[in-house]
């Protein structure tokens, strides 16, 4: 059989020759079996002309795609290099995931609520920038300079 010829069968049927001829010749006994990956936790923003768009939201190819710009982008160097080498490896996480699941929607994390996301698309939409103070600020964290509740007993002289 030559390969058009495979290309042309079912998928179903595809699957199984495929592992009728790789159990017959026992080359699977001794290896372990394979990890299958987890979602990613969180989602990525990849950024986009008029908005962003998430990385869940997005089908394999795509993520392929952007992974390679923010890789030429990374090696290029310049302002953004730095920025773009993370998005390459968030990019890797997804693409890891999407191979194994390619039409699965995923559910986690964006900006600290759980969601679950669109379909995986060719052509995911495009969500506009927040104005900037849109979002809700993170809670003030008590740091060194420490106000003194006029209700507390100090002792004299340490304030």
């Amino acid at each position: 059989m030559f390969r058009d010829d495979f290309d042309l069968l079912p998928i179903g049927l595809r699957v199984k020759l495929l592992a009728d001829k790789l159990f017959a010749e026992d080359r699977f006994i001794h290896d372990e079996t394979p990890r299958v990956p987890l979602p990613p936790k969180f989602d990525q923003r990849m950024r986009r002309k008029d908005g962003y768009q998430w990385a869940s939201e997005t089908d394999l190819a795509s993520l392929r795609y952007w992974q390679g710009k923010a890789l030429e982008g990374s090696e290029r160097g310049g302002q953004y290099a730095e920025k773009d080498a993370k998005l390459a490896k968030s990019l890797g996480y997804w693409i890891t995931w999407r191979e194994a699941f390619p039409t699965e929607t995923w559910t986690g994390e964006r900006n600290n609520a759980v969601v679950t996301a669109a379909p995986p698309s060719g052509k995911p939409r495009i969500h506009p920038w927040e104005e900037r103070g849109a979002r809700p600020a993170s809670p003030p964290v008590r740091g060194d300079a420490y106000e003194p509740d006029p209700e507390d007993d100090f002792p004299a002289g340490l304030f």
